[in-house]
């Protein structure tokens, strides 16, 4: 420690022994950098250290004094905070911690007997609740034991949902829309069929005759079609079934009409649920019953060989 009143008269050039104040090892130091320094504007003593790193040490061990250790009382963290009134009174590490405790609380205080009987209905099975805090609202959810109404797999869900995955969501959506078209009669489906996907939205890329496609795969068929001059009718309807088929010839020959079905995808013919098996079905139906002359399905693959064949094309 150095005193103002022990240097002010001394020589700026003397030199001082002096001991510093943080690791005590004695050290010398001319008068006038000790007179230069701002603190004696504010004190007529201050304490004087021998190396940049005591000062350091000394400015950290004086900090810590001003801060103490505490545990969240939400995420159980351990925290700093200053050891005043204040901070000895803080619970919280954070202003998020804070929130989500003092809303736990209130959840806690504020969920009555009646309440709780809501949540936790007595006699009945696989029933759970969860509370959520969502924007500062208390929002009760129940859950329930279910089974899947598509693949029959237990699962834990809300009161309104039938299915256990997306996957089987879409199926659902699915089954239920073409359950829709099958009940419709044949004006409804006129009318469905020049909305939605069928209006023209579904249709990525047009052919050399015009026709707007959903596939590159059907633009290439029907670009050899037009290519070798035969007519044909894209995307008529099928007898007897609010289904659209990809191609259509009649002539002379074929007064009722053959129909072809282009399969890009490779779909699985033994698949007795699916859509694609149910028409390739209805084909059959007509064909036995002569309403139609006959259909084919053809893929990337078989389409140039199976049409050279069927139209005798050179």
């Amino acid at each position: 420690m150095v005193f103002w009143d022990d240097i002010k008269d001394l020589s700026g050039q003397a030199y001082l022994d002096l001991v510093c104040d943080y690791c005590g090892k004695p050290f010398r130091r001319k008068v006038r950098k000790i007179k230069r320094r701002p603190q004696f504007k504010v004190s007529s003593e201050i304490s004087i250290f021998c190396s940049v790193p005591c000062v350091a040490r000394f400015t950290a061990d004086k900090r810590a004094e001003k801060f103490i250790t505490k545990t969240c009382k939400y995420c159980k963290k351990e925290y700093q905070t200053r050891n005043n009134k204040r901070g000895r009174n803080r619970r919280f590490c954070s202003r998020n911690c804070a929130d989500k405790g003092r809303h736990t609380k209130q959840v806690n205080e504020k969920l009555s007997k009646k309440m709780r009987k809501i949540c936790k209905p007595k006699g009945i099975e696989g029933v759970d609740y969860q509370v959520k805090i969502v924007s500062g609202r208390t929002v009760i959810t129940r859950f329930y034991s279910k089974n899947c109404i598509i693949c029959g797999q237990g699962f834990r869900g809300t009161k309104n949902r039938k299915t256990c995955s997306n996957i089987c969501k879409s199926e659902y959506i699915g089954r239920k829309h073409r359950q829709r078209i099958k009940d419709m009669t044949a004006e409804e489906f006129k009318k469905f069929i020049g909305t939605g996907r069928f209006s023209g939205r579904g249709h990525i890329t047009r052919s050399k005759s015009g026709e707007l496609c959903r596939s590159k795969f059907e633009a290439e068929v029907l670009n050899f079609l037009t290519d070798n001059g035969i007519k044909f009718k894209y995307e008529p309807l099928i007898p007897e079934a609010n289904k659209i088929a990809d191609l259509r010839f009649k002539d002379k020959i074929w007064e009722k009409g053959y129909y072809i079905e282009l399969d890009g995808l490779y779909r699985n013919m033994d698949d007795p649920e699916s859509s694609w098996t149910e028409k390739i079905q209805h084909y059959e139906d007509l064909w036995k019953r002569k309403v139609i002359d006959g259909f084919l399905v053809v893929t990337p693959k078989t389409y140039r060989s199976e049409l050279k064949r069927l139209l005798k094309i050179n």
